[in-house]
């Protein structure tokens, strides 16, 4: 029973890009109705005591998204299901106001903090998906399976070509099925799916765009001013708070505690870019992977 169960949950080697549509999707929609409420004033769609939320059309965009991928094979249906799957989420998660508060206000002032850690969770949980662990053979061999369906539907894409015989190595080579696939692939002729080989090619752009951007000679030394800028930032706003909290004499509020917060993490904050700064001569790699830390460190407590 445990075998059937464990073998039912196969790992989809691509579930990480189209789960990072889906997120960017989603934070895009949400703040693009965040701000078209605010340009139009918050206007109301319906007639009288009547008003559609936007909350039922983001849950209308999800089922769309769910009938898509039902019903269709590919990679393209996935990737439009999880883009279309994403607005519906930003739209739903939006009125996290209106569902939390006996009142249903939207403007609820801690919603947006919750919809900022629901988002932040929800790229933590990307990043643990995405982390490279090796597939087992069965996993490889069904992943393989999935790509092959792909060059029967839109040709032998050189980037899926590559992608499948590199499954297939990791597969179990005494498989017959495992020979047979191989044989395919190789002696199918390369043909670029004109929708993939766009795809791939403003990707491969972009890549090769970072990359010079990354190697050019100033890069490290805007890198170091910026989490300077940035530490220097976070010290001039907790010290306004402190401030502000002091002359308003909130000193047993909750108001306090959110203040020795903001202080411990902004002060963990510099050290972490002060830790990284000095790691920058000896190794540029230590260097960056402590101003990840400081970026973390921003991101899950200070912002929050």
């Amino acid at each position: 029973m445990i075998s059937r169960f464990r073998y039912s949950f196969i790992r989809n080697s691509e579930a990480g890009e189209d789960l990072e549509l889906f997120l960017v999707a989603s934070v895009v929609s949400m703040l693009a109705i965040r701000a078209y409420l605010r340009v139009t004033d918050y206007p109301q769609l319906g007639v009288s005591d009547l008003h559609i939320a936007h909350m039922l059309w983001g849950g209308l965009l999800m089922l769309a998204a769910l009938v898509v991928l039902f019903s269709f094979l590919g990679s393209f249906p996935k990737r439009l299901g999880a883009m279309v799957g994403g607005v519906g989420f930003g739209a739903f998660v939006d009125e996290l106001g209106k569902t939390i508060t006996a009142d249903n206000d939207y403007m609820y002032k801690p919603a947006i903090a919750l919809i900022y850690i629901i988002f932040v969770l929800l790229f933590l949980l990307i990043h643990y998906i995405r982390i490279p662990r090796p597939l087992g053979h069965r996993e490889s061999l069904v992943n393989a399976l999935s790509l092959v369906g792909e060059t029967v539907a839109g040709g032998f894409d050189p980037e899926i070509k590559e992608r499948t015989l590199v499954l297939l190595d990791r597969a179990d080579i005494t498989s017959p099925l495992v020979h047979h696939l191989r044989l395919y692939m190789e002696q199918g002729s390369e043909e670029e799916d004109p929708e993939r080989a766009v795809y791939f090619r403003a990707k491969e752009w972009l890549i090769q765009r970072y990359r010079l951007l990354v190697l050019h000679r100033w890069f490290g030394g805007g890198l170091i001013v910026w989490f300077a800028l940035q530490g220097v930032a976070q010290a001039v706003t907790v010290g306004g708070l402190q401030f502000d909290i002091l002359n308003a004499g909130y000193r047993n509020s909750e108001q306090t505690l959110v203040a020795a917060i903001l202080t411990g993490s902004s002060f963990l904050h510099g050290i972490l870019v002060v830790v990284g700064i000095l790691h920058w001569r000896a190794s540029h790699l230590q260097a960056y992977l402590w101003f990840e830390r400081a970026m973390l460190v921003s991101i899950l407590i200070t912002q929050v």
